[in-house]
């Protein structure tokens, strides 16, 4: 299921507020995670929906659009237990990223083999 959708299902219900609740327990142990590169704003845009009052303000938010794409598991609708993870879009950035990172050190890799070989045959001589 789609997080937005997800959001739909559970606002103004019970488990609106035991989902707020539950992210606010997380929320004092996941600022460090922030600073992580494409997945900082997501883990953001959760600790803003713990500090909301409610799902509707969050929609009105920017963090919003941080979430609405990720993929939910409900394990337990009444406790409101959900598993979030990256949807296929946000997997397809992610490979993207870390093949540039790859590319670029297997060039630097060359390079410096290339670089180190040239300078000991140049002292041989």
């Amino acid at each position: 299921m789609i997080f937005s959708e997800y959001l739909d299902s559970v606002e103004n219900t019970e488990q609106e507020s035991k989902l707020i609740e539950q992210l606010g327990m997380i929320k004092d142990g996941a600022a460090w995670v922030v600073r992580i590169p494409l997945i900082g704003k997501s883990i953001n845009a959760l600790i803003a929906l713990a500090d909301s009052e409610n799902i509707e303000a969050f929609k009105q938010s920017e963090h919003y659009s941080y979430l609405k794409d990720w993929n939910v598991t409900v394990f337990d609708h009444e406790s409101a237990a959900i598993s979030i993870s990256p949807s296929d879009k946000i997997k397809g950035k992610i490979a993207k990223v870390l093949v540039l990172v790859g590319a670029a050190m297997l060039l630097m890799w060359l390079c410096r083999k290339f670089c180190c070989n040239r300078t000991k045959k140049e002292f041989e001589l």
